[in-house]
Order: C-alpha cells, then structure tokens, then sequence
C-alpha cells in the first residue's frame, strides 16, 4: 500500500508538472522516472543505456524488472520517491551462456515458460560484475540443468 501510494504521488506530480523535452539527459545507472511504454505510466527506472545519436535511452523499471528500449519520456526523480531500492533484482541463470540464434532462444523461453507455473527457489551462487549468478528450481527440477539437457543453451566456460 506505501509503495502504491507514493508511486500514485510520483505520477501525480509528473502530470501536472510534466518535464520539458530535453530537459533532464540521465546517464547510465541513473535512477529516474519513464513511462512503460505498454500502458504510458510512470515507473522508477535505471537507465541501462543511453543512445546519445538519438537520444533514448534503455530503462529497466526498477519495481517489476520488466525493461522498456528506446523510451523517449524521463524525468528527474524527486529525493522522496528514490527509495527504498528497487523491488527487481537484476539476474541471471548461473554458468550458462543464452542462446545467440533467435529460434533456440525463442525455444528456450518457451521451455522456461512451461517451467514458471511451479512454486520457484531461487538461490544465488556468485556474483559477477555486480549480477548476481542464480540457480532457480521449479516443482524440484533445475532449470538450468533442464535447459543444458535439452540443448536450449550451452555451458559457460569458465576463465
């Protein structure tokens, strides 16, 4: 409810007083406020990359983890709205590298999708350049072990 509330704040302030285009050029990891595409609200987001030749930029909406590309709208975040810390935790599946093809990948989301209806346990193994490295089992089986023994991605070689 906090959460809801302050978040209805935030969108509030930002559509009677919305930024001016141009006004506000986020860098990388700069905790702002966008607006998710799909339903044109504000969220709190993470700028995970600038495309400064035209000026968009790549955001990770901190509070579900879904990602936006070439989103137009940020703005400022004001200091009562920047915590707490964002409720998505950036991750990835430990020691498997992602399919490159787009029809393995494609093949390999749908398996894990099959996969999600189950209770998930997820636990974290290492860290890496700041990502957390996670194995992740649903209804007892491994996802990551499912996935290298139906071929849908491959081991990653340790260095």
């Amino acid at each position: 409810q906090w959460y809801q509330r302050r978040v209805r704040e935030m969108r509030a302030e930002l559509i009677s007083n919305p930024p001016l285009a141009g006004s506000f050029t986020p860098k990388t990891n700069e905790i702002c406020a966008a607006i998710f595409p799909v339903d044109n609200n504000w969220y709190r987001a993470k700028v995970v990359k600038v495309h400064r030749d035209t000026g968009l930029y790549d955001v990770l909406f901190i509070d579900y983890g879904n990602q936006a590309n070439n989103v137009s709208t940020v703005a400022p975040i004001a200091h009562q709205y920047s915590s707490p810390a964002g409720a998505a935790t950036e991750c990835q599946l430990a020691f498997i590298v992602p399919p490159e093809d787009e029809e393995w990948a494609a093949d390999s989301m749908r398996e894990v999708g099959s996969l999600l209806n189950n209770k998930l346990i997820l636990k974290t193994v290492a860290k890496i350049a700041g990502v957390d490295q996670v194995s992740v089992s649903a209804g007892g089986t491994d996802l990551a072990t499912h996935l290298l023994s139906n071929g849908l991605v491959e081991f990653e070689k340790q260095k």
